[in-house]
């Protein structure tokens, strides 16, 4: 799924995700980002850090205890 992320807080590690299909906004946590904490491979596209608002990207959602959760977030490919 695609996305667009609606504002993430670095200090705190979290935020939220604008989803295309419309069907509202998805939780984001930085440890769900795709490679956190592991050191990227060359010539890979480099791993989610922080997000920055209208930055487009790609993850999965799960549905957790407290409503839909975003995971696998990385960049989306231009």
């Amino acid at each position: 799924m695609t996305g667009k992320v609606r504002w993430f807080e670095p200090r705190k590690g979290f935020g939220f995700i604008e989803p295309e299909d419309g069907a509202g906004d998805v939780f984001v946590h930085s440890g769900n980002m795709a490679g956190f904490g592991e050191t990227p491979e060359p010539g890979t596209i480099p791993f989610v850090q922080a997000l920055e608002p209208g930055e487009k990207v790609q993850f999965e959602v799960v549905q957790a205890p407290y409503g839909r959760q975003a995971t696998q977030v990385r960049h989306a490919e231009a």
